[in-house]
């Protein structure tokens, strides 16, 4: 893909992964029982393809794109772009230095945030772009905007019950297709064997053995309401009674549980709550999806999408934003809905719950991030 600015701003955007496959040499993408399936078409396909596999509230579900992969990953490098601009032009665009810091920031909370990120596929240099869009975004939300260290400790002090660290809980699990199932299985714990051993036993769960049986969930107020009913009324080193799931039926082994304990107030949940604080303010008076699409609009003849796909879709988008700047999806998929100061350190409650009771949800963190701040 090629992306060039020419003069203030124009974009020209030539295709992207489609368009810039006729470029990649016939590499080989993967190989099944000895037939090749070759990089451009692995490519092509991938730009194009109409639906995608995601976590719905009862396991994986196969849903309708509203756009292809490809015109959605241009669409939001071109908004990017435009964010960059924007913030240029407000006197607000971050330095290499502000994301370095930013970067070593986010790795207070999450040490492992580059190695998870590289294990994705997600370089460095990527990792650092995304951060810069992040900081574009914060700043020009919050341009002008001023939260005091007294703001924060007054925020905190009135709201402590935002600042608990919910219940948590160390499951082990069987996994059953019929409620037939069940009787073998408590057959077998009735005679004293332990969980692991019954489970590896009896349990159809497919990462079962992998896992050591564990759920992939500790955090309950990530649970469904029903897991978390059992464990109460469960005792630790006790079974739970069976529960149905989109998986089939379940049994879980309570190994230990922690009740909800105060937070610990560091530096790193202080920054939090102050960079909340100043986007709860900022968004009053800045809308930046409608601040972008207005962007686009003007400039909208300066922008050029080449490839009869790409294209098509792009002038459609276009025409929607022309419409109604405040509907349309102009904002990347690495923006936040502002949250709500404390916000980002978790409080007791807010957490979405888990898809199911034997579905883990998406661990990976790399491309989650906490709203930056200026300069920081």
């Amino acid at each position: 893909m090629k992306i060039q600015n020419i003069g203030l701003f124009s974009l020209v955007a030539v295709g992207l992964i489609a368009g810039c496959s006729g470029n990649i040499p016939n590499t080989t993408a993967a190989n099944v029982d000895g037939v090749k399936i070759d990089q451009k078409d692995y490519l092509d396909y991938l730009q194009n393809k109409a639906t995608m596999l995601v976590q719905g509230p009862n396991g994986p579900v196969n849903l309708p794109l509203a756009g292809t992969p490809g015109f959605q990953a241009l669409k939001d490098l071109i908004v990017n772009k435009v964010i960059e601009k924007i913030a240029k032009d407000q006197g607000v665009y971050p330095s290499d230095q502000d994301v370095e810091n930013e970067i070593k920031f986010r790795q207070k909370s999450d040490p492992n945030l580059i190695t998870e990120a590289i294990s994705q596929g997600i370089s460095l240099n990527m990792l650092r772009e995304q951060v810069r869009v992040d900081l574009c975004k914060f700043n020009i939300v919050t341009k002008g905007v001023t939260v005091t260290p007294q703001q924060v400790t007054n925020f905190i002090t009135q709201n402590k019950s935002r600042f608990v660290t919910p219940p948590q809980a160390q499951l082990q699990m069987i996994v059953v297709k019929t409620a037939a199932d069940e009787k073998p299985v408590d057959a077998a714990l009735g005679q004293g064997k332990s969980f692991q051993t019954v489970a590896a036993a009896y349990s159809v769960d497919p990462n079962g053995r992998d896992s050591q049986y564990h759920y992939g969930v500790t955090d309950e107020s990530k649970m469904p309401s029903a897991l978390v009913a059992l464990i109460t009324k469960t005792d630790v080193q006790h079974t739970t009674q069976w529960i149905q799931s989109n998986d089939g039926f379940v049994k879980f082994y309570v190994q230990s549980k922690t009740p909800a304990t105060p937070m610990k107030i560091t530096d790193v949940i202080t920054e939090q709550v102050r960079r909340n604080m100043m986007l709860q303010q900022g968004a009053q008076h800045v809308n930046l999806n409608v601040v972008v699409a207005k962007e686009l609009v003007k400039d909208i003849d300066k922008i050029q999408v080449t490839g009869k796909a790409n294209g098509n879709q792009w002038r459609a988008f276009v025409t929607n934003l022309q419409k109604s700047p405040l509907n349309s999806a102009v904002s990347s998929p690495s923006d936040q809905a502002n949250p709500a100061p404390g916000g980002a350190v978790a409080p007791a409650g807010t957490a979405p719950a888990a898809s199911g009771a034997t579905s883990v949800p998406p661990a990976s963190k790399a491309a989650q991030s906490t709203p930056p701040a200026k300069g920081h």
